[in-house]
């Protein structure tokens, strides 16, 4: 009788077990980490959790914690699709015989050699680390100036509507008094975003996740801190179309974090110590093997006649060379960024020498499987390049000079920063000295001193003045000083920065005008900032255009493959 009170029992459970799991089936905890579990599913392939987790992690932590169950939702799709379009992209390219064609083998052949040469470099200077005095100090500027910051996320809903086109700007305006009207009848904010807004953010449901004033622009800042949470803002008119915002969220300052600021002037210091460290490394090579690199002019004619037998070699040196042929394959290539030949020719003749070395070493299994990788990415780039090569790219001359017109205050490469420096040079391997000169001026300036009567006599007679100069490079600044890049973009006008110490060994302010040498501390004051030249500028401008209609067109490709691929995301969360 137990016995079958028992069995009845356990019959009962297991029946209510079984009829709760099939209105709410619980989740294991093993399957939902299980790498192996295939999430997505398209045309010749499937894809598991395993092969996208840490991209998905990566564009995580892009967004300012925490993240949202939406902004996840999006960061797997976004590298689902990217997966998938590579795999199709490689497919189609095999399919025309594009591994076979000697300039992309040639181009496979420099990819594995680029990642040879960046492991080698990674081993080499994993040790190299920023001097303890010199993130001292910083530390304790940013301590200083630290302030808690308000963070706020919102929706968004875009309508593009040039200002100079009367009718589509008519049609917006329509368009969004109907959204409101739908929003004030109780339609959701979300699923109106994703209806009609023209915005990016239309596929996360017009969603940006936390977000400080700073980090927007200057006219979305002030409307989105200006709202209460869940209010809806008015229409906001811009040059390119109208906006819409409303405000989902706020998370006031909080206190400053020293040990946080600590780990990031490490990582960051670190990290440019290090890559100070690796352009000495790559010169070293091409100093210890005699390296002879042709002349700009020579590079030029090169390229310009394709001509690949009997003429003088890009580089060489005794048992190897870099070849005409690989120079006309590397810069016929389409690329997002184009360098100079004598830069890409250098870098070439550095990456195979250095990956010389690290053949020497022995191949792990990883690296191996690295150089797949990598020269499959070579067939790949070179087939979109193929595609993005058919669009139609030439700005013409109206797009230019609007472009120069509307984005004159706005665009980094358009605007005219013009400073004045004084920098006191390091002698010997101590910072102590040039760091007290540097709090002689600082504590001049608290005590009201003008900084154009410390340029005037300046802490020590060796000091380095720059004054009046126009056009600082930021672009040649940041690769060598990334911090000296920050300070003069958070300057106001007429505002001095604060000491900055810089590592070496050469920092261009204004190429030609003002070159510091060596290490040493900096101080930077911005007298204004203008518009540079239309003249001088074009050539940029038109990169940009270029770079602009590249990507609509690429955004077109995009739209296909997935089309084409029949995707179907199992588990949208990953």
């Amino acid at each position: 009788m137990k016995k079958n009170l028992q069995l009845c029992t356990a019959s009962l459970v297991l029946a209510l077990v079984t009829m709760l799991g099939c209105r709410n089936p619980p989740t294991p905890a093993g399957p939902r980490s299980d790498p192996g579990t295939v999430i997505a599913r398209y045309k010749g392939g499937e894809i598991r959790r395993g092969d996208i987790q840490a991209a998905v992690e990566r564009r995580l932590a892009t967004i300012p914690p925490p993240a949202s169950p939406e902004a996840r939702v999006l960061a797997v799709r976004l590298v689902i699709e990217r997966r998938v379009r590579t795999a199709l992209l490689l497919k189609e390219a095999l399919k025309k015989g594009y591994a076979e064609r000697p300039e992309i083998l040639t181009l496979q052949t420099i990819a594995e050699e680029k990642l040879l040469a960046e492991d080698l470099l990674a081993r080499e200077t994993a040790a190299t680390k920023a001097t303890d005095a010199v993130v001292a100090a910083e530390v304790e500027r940013r301590l200083a100036a630290a302030r808690p910051e308000e963070a706020r996320k919102f929706s968004h809903i875009f309508l593009r509507a040039p200002e100079s086109d009367s009718a589509a700007r008519a049609r917006a305006n329509a368009q969004m008094e109907k959204i409101r009207q739908e929003l004030a009848d109780g339609a959701g904010f979300g699923d109106l975003a994703e209806k009609n807004s023209d915005s990016v953010t239309a596929r996360g449901r017009g969603r940006i996740d936390w977000t400080l004033r700073r980090s927007l622009s200057p006219d979305a800042g002030g409307v989105v801190f200006a709202l209460k949470e869940g209010e809806l803002s008015a229409v906001i008119r811009a040059k390119d179309g109208l906006h819409l915002f409303q405000l989902d969220g706020v998370r006031p300052g909080a206190p400053v974090d020293a040990a946080a600021i600590r780990r990031s002037v490490r990582q960051e210091l670190d990290a440019e110590a290090a890559a100070v460290a690796v352009r000495a490394r790559r010169q070293q090579e091409l100093d210890a093997r005699g390296v002879e690199l042709a002349s700009a002019i020579d590079l030029e004619r090169l390229e310009k006649s394709g001509q690949t037998s009997g003429a003088r070699p890009p580089a060489r040196w005794k048992g190897g060379e870099v070849t005409v042929a690989e120079l006309l394959a590397f810069r016929g290539r389409v690329a997002a960024t184009r360098q100079p030949a004598e830069v890409e020719v250098r870098l070439v003749a550095q990456n195979r020498l250095l990956a010389e070395a690290r053949r020497a070493r022995g191949l792990t299994r990883e690296l191996e499987d690295g150089i797949r990788e990598a020269r499959e990415q070579a067939v790949i780039d070179s087939y979109r390049g193929s595609l993005i090569s058919e669009l139609e790219t030439t700005p013409t001359e109206e797009e230019i000079a609007r472009f120069h017109r509307e984005q004159g205050q706005t665009i980094l490469f358009l605007r005219d920063f013009q400073v004045d420096v004084l920098f006191f040079p390091q002698t010997g391997e101590s910072a102590a000295e040039v760091y007290a000169a540097g709090a002689t001026v600082g504590t001049a300036l608290r005590d009201g001193v003008p900084f154009d009567d410390l340029l005037s006599r300046p802490a020590r007679p060796d000091a380095r003045l720059c004054r009046r100069l126009e056009g600082a490079d930021l672009d040649a600044i940041g690769h060598t000083s990334i911090r000296l890049r920050k300070a003069i973009l958070n300057l106001a006008v007429g505002e001095v920065s604060a000491a900055i110490y810089l590592d070496g060994p050469r920092t261009e302010v204004v190429p030609a005008t003002c070159v510091l040498e060596g290490r040493g501390v900096v101080f930077v004051r911005l007298r204004a900032i203008g518009t540079k030249p239309l003249s001088t500028t074009r050539a940029a401008i038109e990169k940009a255009l270029v770079a602009e209609k590249v990507a609509a067109g690429v955004g077109v490709i995009q739209t296909r493959l997935i089309r084409e691929s029949g995707l179907q995301i199992l588990i949208p969360e990953g």
